[in-house]
């Protein structure tokens, strides 16, 4: 068990939490990784090798498996049904660059920054289907009943079922990231305080 970065990280970037696991992300400026960290105590952390080289950033967990896409232009996905322990590789039947993934009332969808269409699967990932939005999506975030998406333009859309999305207007300036923690949607301003 190790507490520094994983092997192919310059830092660490994300982190995501599920079924009484932590599982923290990382990022390298100019090369793939196929290292996640994983932790059921937020303390000591362990080395996963996950199979694959990609930008596995942004993750989420929902129902009974956790979801981690590939920041690059890719099509790529890797999932784990056994807390983290063991991944595979899959597909979302496109390539785009994936930026974040999302998931409540037995809904993913995952955003990306180079597309306003996002994907979306209400069956576990066994298929995805697009959703179009007015804009491309940075941030996505769940808090029951409601989704909150953020574009990288600072414009933010809510949505009850995920298909159809109303404008927030402005209602998250100055808002750099969106997500959900504790069943809550939480957005964090580029000068560190949340709402």
């Amino acid at each position: 068990a190790s507490n520094s970065l994983a092997s192919g990280w310059t830092r660490g970037q994300s982190l995501t939490w599920g079924d009484g696991v932590w599982i923290w992300m990382g990022y390298h400026g100019s090369s793939t990784w196929q290292y996640i960290k994983r932790s059921t105590d937020f303390a000591t952390w362990t080395d996963v090798d996950v199979g694959t080289a990609g930008e596995w950033e942004f993750g989420a967990y929902g129902g009974d498996r956790f979801i981690l896409p590939d920041w690059r232009n890719s099509s790529a996905y890797i999932e784990s049904t056994d807390g983290g322990l063991t991944w595979t590789a899959q597909s979302f039947g496109v390539s785009r660059q994936w930026n974040c993934m999302g998931y409540g009332a037995g809904r993913w969808m995952v955003a990306s920054v180079s597309s306003s269409t996002v994907r979306t699967s209400t069956n576990s990932g066994s298929s995805w289907s697009d959703v179009t939005l007015p804009s491309s999506m940075e941030w996505i975030a769940y808090a029951g009943p409601v989704w909150v998406m953020k574009s990288n333009t600072g414009d933010a859309y809510t949505s009850t079922n995920g298909t159809s999305w109303s404008s927030v207007v402005s209602a998250l300036a100055g808002v750099s990231m969106v997500r959900t923690v504790a069943g809550r949607a939480v957005a964090l301003f580029g000068s560190g305080t949340t709402a």
